[in-house]
């Protein structure tokens, strides 16, 4: 046993001429080695308390391929949806234009017809920019995400005490069972029948704590097709990666 192994919290992959770090985590209750990259690109290693660093390394060594391509694949998606030149709200695209650089209060106003966001100011500044950004998105979140949550509730005739808009890593909702529910916010980007959806999913939670088969029958029920905005979900995880990198 390498006893050197619970003091190492980082260790780092390269791939693409670039170096990650991954963060090393040890669990109590853990059983086996397990390894998971978030849709913002943090790589973390989780390991059972007392797993030495050469059994730890055969792992990383083990799946180097699959690490290597999901960064890519990460990358990618954070790229491709670079918020200082585009964003989503309810599934359709804003085209982020920029005017007035050398004002020095920053601006920002929405075209909610041409599907267009201006800013002023000076377009250098990322910070302010994604913080602009964030904050309008935030605001559609709350007045939209909450009102629709409203009608889907009466509408299924399952109710909730309060929902909140989090900023979760790695889940799009949750529901907890004080009868509260919680969406990640950027699930204002998704497109109406997505948002739609993740509610059913959360309301049936309410009745159904799990995962089962009664579960996924009842949500099957009211929202036929359902696959298809669990796939929308899987495939725009990337998403829940935005607006994090200024924190």
């Amino acid at each position: 046993m390498d006893k050197s192994a619970p003091h190492i919290n980082t260790l780092y992959f390269s791939t693409g001429g670039s170096e990650y770090p991954i963060s090393i985590q040890y669990n109590s209750r853990q059983k086996h080695i397990r390894l998971r990259i978030n849709s913002e690109g943090r790589i973390v290693l989780s390991a059972p308390i007392g797993t030495s660093l050469s059994k730890i390394r055969g792992v990383l060594n083990q799946k180097q391929e699959w690490l290597a391509s999901k960064i890519q694949e990460t990358q990618q998606g954070l790229k491709q949806n670079n918020p200082a030149e585009k964003v989503f709200l309810e599934g359709r695209l804003y085209i982020v234009e920029f005017e007035n650089p050398k004002l020095s209060m920053y601006k920002i106003d929405v075209d909610y017809e041409q599907h267009i966001v201006r800013i002023s100011g000076d377009p250098g500044n990322p910070q302010k920019i994604t913080g602009l950004l964030e904050g309008w998105l935030r605001k559609e979140a709350k007045l939209r995400l909450s009102s629709l949550a409203e009608g889907v509730s009466e509408e299924l005739g399952i109710p909730y005490k309060k929902i909140f808009l989090r900023n979760q890593r790695t889940r799009w909702g949750s529901s907890s069972t004080r009868g509260n529910i919680s969406l990640n916010w950027r699930t204002v980007m998704a497109p109406p029948a997505v948002q739609r959806y993740l509610l059913i999913h959360e309301l049936v939670h309410q009745k159904h704590m799990n995962h089962s088969t009664r579960f996924w029958q009842e949500v099957g029920r009211i929202c036929p097709g359902y696959q298809q905005h669990e796939a929308w979900l899987k495939e725009n995880r990337a998403l829940m990666g935005l607006f994090r990198d200024f924190k």
